[in-house]
Order: structure tokens, then sequence, then C-alpha cells
């Protein structure tokens, strides 16, 4: 199967970010004692025409190939989006930005894709 991301819808205008990504990936990467690096699709290729408030990423589709689901049949993607917060904004106000002292990584926000699940 094959899925595209494409962007994200209504960002936060109160905080400044140098970096928006989203992770793709199968949620036993988030349910395990040990680092799982298969499997995950990184979405980051910015399309920088666009409005800051709405990023849009030009990577294309993701191809997923001889994915098994879990014991009880299902298989779901996580999709993770994350930024990288370098100033803070009071209201949205570009003029009152505030530089942080130190630029800080943050889930900005999460979707559950369900793939397929037993009939």
């Amino acid at each position: 199967f094959m899925v595209a991301i494409d962007g994200v819808d209504n960002m936060p205008s109160q905080f400044g970010f140098s970096w928006v990504a989203a992770l793709v990936s199968k949620g036993i990467f988030y349910n395990s004692d040990y680092t799982i690096t298969n499997d995950i699709s990184l979405i980051h290729q910015l399309d920088y025409e666009c409005d800051a408030s709405r990023p849009r990423w030009t990577d294309g589709w993701n191809w997923y190939q001889n994915q098994e689901p879990n014991v009880n049949g299902h298989l779901n993607l996580i999709i993770d989006v994350r930024v990288v917060v370098t100033e803070f904004r009071p209201d949205g106000n570009l003029k009152k930005a505030k530089k942080l002292p130190k630029a800080q990584m943050t889930q900005m926000g999460f979707a559950f894709l369900p793939v397929w699940g037993v009939a």
C-alpha cells in the first residue's frame, strides 16, 4: 500500500519553528523497549511557498511492502507531527516574538491511520 502525508492545517501562531516534519510508523515503534528503526518514514521536504500556518510537504507517496498485521489482524500507521520551536510569540504577534534560549523539539499533533482490520 502507499501513503502520502501532504500537510498540516492550523499550526499555532504563537510559536516560531525552524523545522516541521512527520514520522510515519507502525504502533510497535511506540510500544517497544528497544530501538526500532525499520519501517519509519520521515516526511520533511517543505514547500517554502506555502503559508506558515499550513505547512505542506512535497515528499509524495511512501510505499509499504510486506507489512504484517498484529496478532489481532489489524495494521495501523501512526502519523506523529513534530516541530523544533525556536521562539514564542504572545498572542501570535511577530513584533513581540521572544527567542527561546534553546530550541525545543515538541509534538504538535498525531493521527492514527487504520490500514486494515479483521472483517
